[in-house]
C-alpha cells in the first residue's frame, strides 16, 4: 500500500515528516487489522497518558484493541477538539490563518 507519495513534499521539517509517517503507519495498521482509524486514534490518545507499564502499552496496539473499546471511545466526548465557536477554536483558527499567510508564496 502506498501512503504519502506527493504529500511528503509539504513537510517543512524532518521531525514533521517523521510525525506524519508515524501517523500514516498507525492508520495503515488499523486498516490492515480491519479497525476504524478514527475510533482507534480517539481510543489511543485517550488511554495513552494512563499507560505506565509495558503491558498497558501493548494493550493499546491496534491488533490488541477490542471492538467494544473502540465503541466506548467514540461514544465519549472527543478530547482536545475545541467546540466550534469557542475561544480556543477561534484562537486556533486565527493562528492557522496567520501561519498560512507566512507560508504563502508571493505572486510573481
Amino acid at each position: 500500500m502506498a501512503l504519502g507519495r506527493r504529500v511528503w513534499l509539504f513537510c517543512d521539517t524532518v521531525k514533521g515528516a517523521q510525525a506524519s509517517a508515524n501517523l500514516y503507519s498507525l492508520v495503515g495498521t488499523c486498516r490492515a487489522n480491519g479497525i476504524d482509524p478514527y475510533a482507534y486514534l480517539i481510543h489511543l490518545y485517550t488511554d495513552l497518558p494512563h499507560a505506565d507499564t509495558v503491558e498497558k502499552l501493548e494493550a493499546l496496539l491496534p491488533w490488541n484493541v477490542t471492538h467494544q473499546q473502540l465503541t466506548d471511545a467514540v461514544k465519549e466526548p472527543v478530547p482536545f477538539i475545541p467546540t466550534p465557536g469557542s475561544e480556543l477554536a477561534i484562537a486556533l483558527a486565527r493562528e492557522a490563518r496567520a501561519e498560512a499567510g507566512r507560508l504563502a508564496v508571493p505572486a510573481t
